[in-house]
């Protein structure tokens, strides 16, 4: 982010995976100390022991991160380097919040962290096209109140006694009945997608097994524009698949055996193959070989 009031530079943010809901604030510096302090106090803080916490290769990749994440007995589990998709919901979650900002700041944008808090709950008050409900509304059990309704007289904001009759334990009833929905829908939406996934995409013209040599594609280059890049090598290997995982990443190891110590998403790596001639061919070399053949 631009440099805001109070040297802010950086956006942290927070999403639950069923309810969508999101907390998060603006730092002057993205270390690992200040996220696991934002953890703490914005998230552990309100809502309790996490069971689980998934987060990229950033800042929580580091000795302070797991000895925090270990002394309040949370699991902490990093996507493989260079796999944004693999934390879709908090990637496409990010940028209608950080574009809006810019827009409630009049011109001012560095009053960005003024807003930061108004975008927040904007987001938490808008229905998700998943579950049908706003995030505010599956966390708290309730429909949150808007600004407008301190004015003007409506269901959620009516006097209630504290003896409930039976007409109100049923509204309750009602309420998690709708939770149970929206968590159906959540489930059947996800299902959807995975099975357009599987059907539409195909990482590899043919299945990558354990012994397989591989290529890594190295991702950092995706982001840089030099014209001098473009003959970069960005291909590097061979490695050796040593495990296949059920989440479509790789174990690999190098020609002498050594293991890498971090997981390879599926996406990063294509196949590698020795002739009988000693010429190696690769996956787009396979593929073109299936065209032929299908063509004949």
């Amino acid at each position: 982010m631009p440099k805001g009031i109070d040297k802010m530079r950086y956006i942290v943010l927070a999403r639950e995976d069923l309810t969508n809901h999101v907390e998060g604030c603006a730092l002057q510096s993205k270390t690992t100390y200040n996220v696991c302090k934002f953890l703490l106090e914005d998230v552990v803080s309100r809502f309790g022991y996490i069971e689980k916490v998934v987060a990229d290769r950033g800042e929580l990749n580091a000795r302070e991160a797991k000895e925090f994440f270990e002394r309040h007995g949370i699991h902490l589990s990093l996507t493989t380097a260079y796999n944004p998709k693999a934390i879709g919901k908090i990637e496409r979650g990010y940028p209608p919040i950080v574009k809006a900002i810019p827009k409630a700041c009049n011109g001012d944008i560095k009053q960005w962290p003024r807003f930061l808090p108004f975008a927040l709950l904007a987001d938490r008050m808008t229905c998700t096209r998943t579950t049908g409900y706003m995030p505010a509304e599956l966390m708290y059990c309730q429909k949150p109140l808007f600004p407008i309704q301190s004015h003007i007289s409506a269901w959620s904001n009516l006097p209630w006694s504290e003896n409930m009759s039976t007409d109100d334990f049923l509204s309750l009833h009602i309420k998690q009945l709708e939770l149970d929905d929206a968590v159906e829908k959540l489930r059947e939406s996800r299902m959807k997608n995975k099975y357009y996934f599987d059907k539409t995409h195909r990482l590899h013209p043919k299945p990558i097994e354990v012994g397989d040599w591989v290529l890594i594609y190295d991702s950092t280059f995706d982001s840089q524009y030099d014209a001098g890049e473009k003959l970069t090598q960005r291909w590097f290997g061979p490695y050796i698949v040593s495990k296949v995982n059920n989440n479509g990443t790789y174990a690999l190891c190098e020609l002498n055996g050594v293991a890498l110590k971090t997981l390879i998403a599926g996406k990063r790596i294509k196949l590698f193959k020795k002739r009988d001639n000693d010429e190696y061919i690769l996956d787009e070399d396979i593929e073109e070989d299936d065209n032929n053949e299908a063509d004949s």
